[in-house]
């Protein structure tokens, strides 16, 4: 599953390359380096995103890499306040995978190879809504330009994470990332955001003493701008 949401969005990047390329000519009558900032209606972003993402949880460590990952989600909407401030809520989530010692928390009964009677498997489905600021980098650095065609993005945010699954969990995160931007025209971009959430050591239902617990994401998907 993972696999494929990684192709489809290559593959849907890719087909919307020519069919910006025919609208090209739209940016003739753009001056070059400036931007308008004025207009509330401007500047605003729609961004989706698939990919993979892991815990990192008390016992989870104790199982191996590719039994960790699980499909990622990232919705976003968001506004460019300046050429290098901007601001986004996105929903980020899907499912998470690990290990339970003993069965606490969100197990699936089967039982993790060479650890002997109570180490097994688990999973659970979680929600991430959280509100991030965006800095880009090339235009804070560099200066903007309008027909750049890779922008390097770092951001920082609060959000509310949520799983319904019992043991049920509401908790605050934190969440901070390195978003890539590549222009494939001058309303749609592809993107590729690596991403990291914070969250209290208790949100997997297991409290190994640690004061927090992490979950670590990598998607790629398209941002269409208006």
């Amino acid at each position: 599953m993972i696999k494929k949401s990684i192709i489809a969005a290559f593959a849907l990047a890719a087909f919307a390359a020519p069919v910006c390329a025919q609208t090209g000519t739209m940016e003739e009558t753009i001056e070059q380096n400036k931007i308008e900032t004025k207009d509330f209606r401007g500047n605003w972003f729609v961004s989706v995103g698939a990919g993979a993402q892991m815990y990192v949880g008390d016992h989870d460590r104790q199982i191996g890499f590719g039994d960790r990952l699980s499909p990622a989600l990232d919705v976003a909407v968001g506004k460019w306040i300046s050429p290098v401030l901007g601001a986004r809520v996105e929903y980020s989530g899907l499912s998470l995978k690990g290990a339970t010692r003993w069965g606490a928390a969100h197990s699936t009964g089967e039982q993790v190879p060479g650890w002997g009677v109570g180490m097994n498997y688990s999973k659970f489905n979680y929600s991430n809504l959280h509100a991030d600021m965006l800095v880009n980098l090339h235009n804070w650095i560099k200066g903007y330009q309008s027909g750049r065609v890779w922008n390097s993005i770092a951001y920082v945010g609060l959000g509310w994470i949520h799983t319904g699954e019992a043991p049920k969990c509401n908790a605050l995160s934190g969440n901070a990332g390195w978003l890539n931007t590549f222009r494939l025209c001058s309303w749609l971009d592809a993107n590729v955001d690596l991403k990291a959430v914070v969250v209290d050591d208790s949100f997997d239902g297991e409290d190994g003493g640690a004061s927090l617990d992490g979950i670590l994401s990598l998607s790629v998907g398209l941002t269409y701008k208006f």
